[in-house]
């Protein structure tokens, strides 16, 4: 098993190179980076990487596990996430960074089933801009987009091909400061982004991966309806157990993404 720690921006490497593996400079340049914001989520995420025993990361720190996955530990929100985020990644080291973890089911003609599997083809920074009598109007439309070009960035193409191998639905996911905590705030928020989950990380991580000249993409596991507290529906338990066996899956099909890439 292979352990580092981040150290400033950098991750240092230690432990040698298994028998029969590539060298250690093809090495880094095929790692990938899961993102992952809560202790629940990253014990899950650790679990299907087999290596349920170690101890979880500080936030904004994080811990190489096998030669192809680094676990981040970014800490809640899109701030923690861009900030851990830029601290780690190098495009000299990393391939991809995937933020990973559980989301929450937006309104809609076919809401995401608790349990489902979402995979986003768009990551929206949702929530930044003014509340005003006429509704919400979004930095992008003040002209002061959040992101390159706007409030959303979509993932490379490869990437998504790689993540339906694991059966997702396909959809926008909104990254959000503020979660839905009624009804009506759940349904404006799917009516202006078209999003199919909310999470509170997602765009945070993408950001600081263009910026850094690495791939990004979005899995998220829906663990509870939006909406209104007091009738959500949560199934947190089951949501974890499916993350830890779709991490698993990634682990055993990390080798395809390479020729996906190319």
């Amino acid at each position: 098993m292979l352990i580092a720690t981040t150290n400033n921006r950098r991750t240092s490497y230690a432990g040698p190179v298994e028998e029969g593996s590539s060298t250690k400079s093809q090495l880094f340049k095929e790692r990938i980076v899961l993102a992952v914001a809560a202790p629940a989520e990253l014990r899950a995420v650790l679990e299907g990487l087999g290596a349920p025993s170690i101890e979880i990361p500080l936030e904004w720190e994080s811990v190489q596990i096998t030669e192809a996955f680094e676990v981040l530990r970014t800490g809640v929100g899109k701030a923690n996430a861009c900030g851990a985020a830029a601290r780690l990644l190098d495009p000299q080291v990393h391939h991809l960074i995937l933020c990973i973890g559980i989301a929450g089911s937006l309104p809609g003609p076919s809401p995401a089933a608790l349990g489902a599997l979402v995979a986003a083809d768009a990551i929206v920074m949702a929530d930044e801009g003014v509340q005003g009598p006429q509704g919400f109007q979004s930095l992008a439309s003040l002209g002061f987009p959040p992101l390159p070009g706007g409030d959303t960035l979509v993932p490379p193409e490869w990437v998504l091909r790689w993540l339906i191998r694991f059966g997702p639905r396909v959809g926008p996911i909104a990254t959000v400061s503020t979660c839905s905590g009624t009804d009506a705030a759940a349904r404006a928020l799917a009516q202006r982004t078209g999003a199919v989950a909310e999470a509170m990380e997602g765009a945070g991580v993408a950001l600081a991966a263009v910026h850094a000249g690495v791939a990004f993409g979005e899995l998220r596991i829906i663990s509870n309806s939006a909406g209104d507290r007091d009738r959500q529906e949560w199934r947190l338990k089951e949501a974890l157990h499916r993350l830890s066996e779709v991490v698993a899956d990634m682990k055993s099909a990390s080798a395809a993404l390479s020729d996906l890439a190319r």
